[in-house]
C-alpha cells in the first residue's frame, strides 16, 4: 500500500486521530461510538483536554448528566481558563435543574470570555429559574448587545419582561423575535398571548 494513502487502523491510531475520529462520530449523532473514540484518546493522551470535552459532550447526548460534569470537572482541571468547558458544564448542570452551580459555571465563562452572546442568553436562562430577574434581564441585554440577530433571545427577554409585569417590552422584544424569524410559530404565540392578556386588563380597567 502506498505509504500517502494509508489509513490506520484501531491499533496504530494516536490520541489526535482518536479525536478526530470521535468529532466525526459526534457530529453524526453516533454518540456510544463517540464516547469510546473520546476514552481511547484520552488513553493515550490524560492530557487531551478537547477529547476530555468530547466525551463529556458524548455523555450529555446520552442522558448521563452527572458522568458528563466529573469530565468536564476533568477538562477544567487540565485547563482552569477553558471557557468552553465552564459553558458546557453550566447546560449540564440547567438540565439538571441545578440552577445556582447553573449560573457559577456560566458566570465564570463569561469572566473567561465576555464576547460570547451564548453564555450570556444561558446565564439569563438560569437566573431566570431562580427568580434573579433584574440580572437576568442585565444578562439577556448584553446577549442580545453581542449578537442583535437572535430570535431566541429576544424571546426568551419577552417572557422574562412578562413575568415582572413589564408589558410594553416584553410586546417590543416578541416583535424582534418575529421580525428576525417570521416563520416560528411559538414567537406569535407568546405575543397573541401577551396581547390577550392586555386585553383582559384594559376590560378589567374598565368594569
Amino acid at each position: 500500500m502506498d505509504e500517502q494513502t494509508f489509513i490506520p487502523n484501531a491499533s496504530t491510531k494516536n490520541a489526535a486521530q482518536w479525536t478526530d475520529e470521535g468529532n466525526l462520530l459526534y457530529e453524526s449523532r453516533r454518540y456510544e461510538e463517540a464516547l469510546a473514540a473520546f476514552e481511547r484518546a484520552i488513553q493515550l493522551d490524560s492530557g487531551n483536554i478537547v477529547a476530555q470535552c468530547g466525551k463529556a459532550s458524548s455523555l450529555n447526548c446520552l442522558g448521563r448528566y452527572e458522568q458528563a460534569l466529573t469530565a468536564y470537572t476533568c477538562a477544567i482541571l487540565l485547563d482552569p481558563n477553558y471557557e468552553y468547558a465552564y459553558s458546557s458544564m453550566g447546560m449540564t448542570l440547567f438540565a439538571l435543574g441545578r440552577y445556582t452551580e447553573a449560573v457559577e459555571a456560566f458566570q465564570q465563562a463569561v469572566r473567561l470570555d465576555p464576547n460570547n452572546p451564548v453564555t450570556y442568553c444561558s446565564l439569563g436562562n438560569a437566573l431566570s429559574e431562580l427568580k434573579r430577574y433584574e440580572e437576568a434581564i442585565l444578562a439577556y441585554m448584553r446577549a442580545i448587545q453581542l449578537e442583535p440577530y437572535s430570535a431566541t433571545t429576544y424571546s426568551n427577554l419577552g417572557l422574562l419582561l412578562e413575568e415582572v409585569q413589564n408589558y410594553s417590552e416584553a410586546l417590543q422584544a416578541y416583535e424582534h423575535a418575529i421580525q428576525l424569524e417570521p416563520y416560528k410559530a411559538i414567537h406569535h404565540y407568546n405575543k397573541s398571548i401577551l396581547l390577550e392578556r392586555l386585553k383582559a386588563l384594559e376590560e378589567a380597567k374598565r368594569s
